[in-house]
């Protein structure tokens, strides 16, 4: 087109050879590019040149005035400026017509930012917003745009950091932003989600009931719940028989089914990206005071997600003794189970109770309506511990502990959680003649009497005796004391 006007046409490219590209430039009379540095070689025009810059969409005015259409008058040079419409960008072909990139460029800037890495305590994450291109295959996030700086981060998008064992479990992701297109190892996009997506593992220990609300389920809600199911789950490490276990919570916090990102040929983007999962410091906890939702909010949640009917435990009066509290108790058949659990429900019996005994599995909706039915909930110290979360306000929780010097676990895995849920908690510590540990060392033996000298030994020593190879027998007569005083608090 231009030669038919008359002229003659040079296409070239700078590069580092100044002298080549000055000589190149000061031959011509008029020179034409896309804003960028490469217009700075207007310096080697020859007086009374023009310069014609044009402008993509994005709002790019400013920048175009003050980096080159002012400086080109001070240089004794004509300046031309052209705009281009929409449809002249390739943005059409990335982004829909609806998209804020398309519709409102003067709103992207602002979002367009550095993404905040956070390392808060048990956790870390990274929050990005722009042009963000996900590769599956090579474990990276990218945000391509000419406003971030570039910088890189190394993240395991699972909640409990520091914990070797578990994030050995674990894919590293690469976050790197300030890339552009045409940079090595930038594909252009195969697949556009239009609203914003949460990247997290299935690593580390899910498939552990108490990891699966304290590292995921729970972090899960605290990173996804503010977007109102408007969110896509990028699963890596992904875990088939997890995913249905918590499908009916996956669906209540995202539209849209759960993308296998590890296996994902096609590069995915997206206008916000969340790498990895928010979390309390504390287990099963979220503390209202550092975060919009609450423990309270959470638990709410998971009664409208499985339709439980009961949101209080029952008030005992003594003007209706016909009223019984329904006692659950948590049996086990591998270890830590109770060996005479017959003679518990006996007992329970005759101070009132109504009593079920059930063994928690993987269908998480028949156990959340079991659980939430019930009053008080009793059991040893374990994972199924974990569908407290199920019970009715002013519940009370039983935790047992087994010997072995389980105070700290059970304060902090439950006892300390269960506040913040509404609950009342009561804990019953066995005698050494109620584990069954005694029939399988002699009384002198140091796993009866110093516990904490295999507990030195390492997790795997402390675990390996005292959480699998252990049982319970509990004093009837002894034990009956804490029921009464669960009878007494469903009378407060």
């Amino acid at each position: 087109m231009a030669r038919t006007l008359g002229y003659k046409v040079i296409i070239a490219e700078t590069d580092s050879n100044v002298a080549k590209v000055a000589e190149t430039i000061n031959a011509c009379d008029v020179m034409m590019g896309v804003h960028g540095a490469g217009l700075t070689n207007m310096v080697f025009l020859p007086n009374n040149a023009i310069l014609i810059q044009i402008l993509p969409i994005g709002g790019f005015e400013w920048l175009a005035r003050t980096d080159f259409e002012e400086p080109s008058k001070d240089m004794n040079l004509r300046y031309l400026e052209y705009k281009i419409k929409t449809e002249e960008s390739t943005l059409i072909q990335q982004y829909p017509p609806h998209h804020e990139v398309i519709r409102n460029p003067g709103g992207v800037p602002e979002k367009i930012i550095e993404p905040i890495c956070n390392i808060e305590g048990r956790t870390e994450f990274c929050e990005m917003n722009g042009d963000i291109r996900i590769n599956g295959k090579s474990s990276t996030v990218l945000q391509v745009g000419m406003m971030t700086e570039n910088s890189s981060w190394i993240i395991g998008p699972y909640a409990r950091k520091g914990d070797r064992e578990a994030l050995s479990q674990v894919t590293k992701w690469r976050v790197k932003t300030g890339v552009k297109d045409g940079d090595n190892g930038v594909h252009q996009c195969n697949r556009y989600h239009g609203v914003p997506a949460v990247v997290f593992s299935l690593g580390g220990y899910a498939g552990n009931n108490f990891h699966d609300y304290t590292d995921i389920i729970i972090p899960l809600y605290l990173t996804s719940r503010q977007f109102n199911g408007e969110v896509k789950f990028l699963i890596t490490n992904k875990n088939p028989w997890w995913i249905n276990k918590f499908k009916t919570i996956l669906r209540n916090l995202s539209h849209y089914d759960p993308i296998d990102i590890d296996n994902e040929q096609q590069v995915h983007c997206l206008p916000t990206v969340i790498i990895g999962l928010k979390r309390d410091p504390k287990e099963l906890t979220i503390d209202p005071s550092r975060s919009p939702h609450s423990m309270k909010e959470f638990r709410q949640f998971l009664r409208t997600t499985y339709s439980l009917k009961k949101t209080t435990a029952v008030k005992l009066t003594n003007n209706n003794r016909r009223k019984r509290p329904r006692l659950l108790i948590l049996s086990r058949k591998k270890t830590r189970a109770f060996t005479n659990t017959k003679a518990i429900a006996t007992m329970a019996r005759t101070l009132g109770y109504k009593v079920i005994i059930a063994e928690t599995d993987s269908n998480v909706a028949k156990v959340a309506e079991t659980i939430n039915a019930c009053d008080v909930m009793m059991g040893v110290h374990g994972a199924g511990l974990t569908n407290m979360v199920f019970l009715p306000n002013n519940a009370i929780l039983i935790q047992i502990l087994p010997i072995g010097g389980f105070e700290w676990l059970a304060r902090t895995d439950f006892e300390e959680p269960s506040k913040d849920m509404n609950l009342r908690y009561l804990e019953y510590k066995i005698k050494t003649e109620e584990s069954t540990l005694i029939q399988q060392y002699p009384p002198h033996h140091e796993v009866i009497r110093n516990p904490g000298a295999i507990a030195k030994q390492g997790w795997n020593a402390f675990k390996a005796v005292y959480l699998q190879q252990q049982n319970v027998k509990l004093d009837i007569h002894r034990f009956r004391l804490i029921l009464s005083r669960a009878i007494e608090l469903l009378h407060e």
